[in-house]
């Protein structure tokens, strides 16, 4: 069972985005702020911008099924 972070965990965007897996256990992207979050599970922040102006990374575009 993958359990969340607790809010202000120290945990939050502690590792480092060079070595951590793409996707945490539930498939959620990494890294998912200035860091990936420690463990097996990848905090889920809100986008204010899509094009990176937040400081998020911006996400790939999905694959064109035509």
């Amino acid at each position: 069972m993958t359990h969340a972070l607790a809010e202000g965990s120290p945990a939050m965007d502690a590792g480092d985005s060079e070595f951590c897996p793409p996707i945490d256990q539930r498939g959620v992207e990494r890294p998912n702020g200035s860091g990936c979050d420690l463990g097996a599970f990848e905090i889920e922040q809100e986008r204010l911008f899509h094009d990176g102006f937040d400081g998020l990374p911006v996400p790939e575009a999905a694959p064109s099924s035509r």
